[in-house]
């Protein structure tokens, strides 16, 4: 993780992207189990429909790139400093 968000990225950076990855992969397992979800009458599919190697799948990119965004945004605000 601290490859991606950089070297200088800090607890207070790196902190929030560990949640914010343990929580997209820990919600639709809990929803599933609380029963959360419920089939919709409509014909319209739910997030949830996906397998569960297609939501990894998304959820390692869609994490990727949100934390190669974080370390650019840093790697800015330390050239600033500078």
């Amino acid at each position: 993780m601290r490859e991606i968000l950089g070297k200088k990225a800090a607890g207070q950076e790196v902190h929030p992207c560990q949640m914010s990855i343990m929580s997209q992969y820990f919600h639709p397992i809990m929803a599933r189990r609380r029963k959360i979800i419920r089939v919709k009458e409509c014909n319209e599919s739910s997030p949830y429909d996906l397998d569960m190697e297609q939501m990894a799948e998304h959820m390692t990119r869609f994490s990727i790139d949100g934390m190669t965004g974080v370390g650019k945004r840093l790697e800015k605000r330390e050239m600033r400093k500078v």
